[in-house]
């Protein structure tokens, strides 16, 4: 049987799961390990503060359900889907909802269910972004909202020898233009986009202050197009149209 990306992915999240290597990275201590899930959660969750209130929300490829108190804390009934039973098993001990095993691009929900979906740590790992993107939209209902997280490769590789994206790795780069393409084929529209992750903090500060780090991370990503360059992963809340 072929390895695909998806069995390749299964296999790995099953692994950190059951290593425990996962645990407290976004809402355990600040480390440098830590710093780009923790700067991710802040991002999603001053987003999540703007839309105000959800009824029923989805995060596919939702790990360990690290989101699902954000969407609780504003009302709404939390759906985790993701490709490791082994990550939802993490989720579900110590979170209500509903929690199932599956694939982007083939959400088992009903048209039009869901008025908040997340996916954040998903794309990445696809090898086709458009499924997922169809699927995303169908469950969706009208004027519904996706936030979405992609990265790229660091500033210094792509200031060296271009390389081409390696089909063997488990995780590749999605940048914010392949993103917003491919999100735009079915329908949603970028709303607003924060960088985070920035490479041009030095290691040294990372190491010995990562909560300040934190807290620069998002300043430099409210700077927007200024620092982006500087940034290996982006959040961005999308808008399906009203109809």
């Amino acid at each position: 049987m072929r390895d695909t990306g998806g069995e390749r992915a299964r296999r790995l999240f099953d692994e950190r799961a059951a290593s425990g290597s996962w645990a407290g990275l976004y809402r355990g201590p600040s480390t440098l390990r830590s710093h780009p899930f923790q700067a991710r959660f802040t991002a999603v969750e001053r987003m999540l503060a703007q839309i105000g209130s959800v009824e029923c929300a989805l995060d596919v490829g939702a790990g360990s359900c690290d989101f699902a108190p954000l969407v609780q804390d504003l009302g709404g009934w939390y759906a985790a889907l993701d490709t490791s039973i082994e990550m939802l098993r993490l989720g579900r001990d110590s979170k209500p909802g509903m929690f199932v095993q599956g694939e982007a691009e083939a959400l088992p929900f009903s048209s039009g269910r869901f008025d908040l979906v997340l996916a954040l740590g998903l794309f990445g790992f696809l090898p086709e972004l458009g499924p997922a993107c169809r699927e995303i939209a169908r469950v969706l209902r009208p004027g519904g909202v996706l936030i979405a997280q992609g990265g790229k490769r660091d500033l210094w590789s792509r200031l060296g020898r271009p390389r081409r994206m390696d089909p063997t790795a488990v995780e590749q780069p999605v940048p914010p233009r392949r993103l917003d393409r491919a999100l735009a084929a079915v329908g949603f529209a970028p709303v607003l986009r924060r960088y985070v992750d920035f490479i041009a903090l030095p290691r040294r500060f990372r190491e010995r202050l990562p909560r300040t780090m934190i807290r620069a991370s998002h300043a430099m990503g409210r700077m927007g197009p200024l620092f982006s360059p500087l940034a290996r992963s982006h959040v961005t809340m999308y808008r399906i149209p009203a109809v």
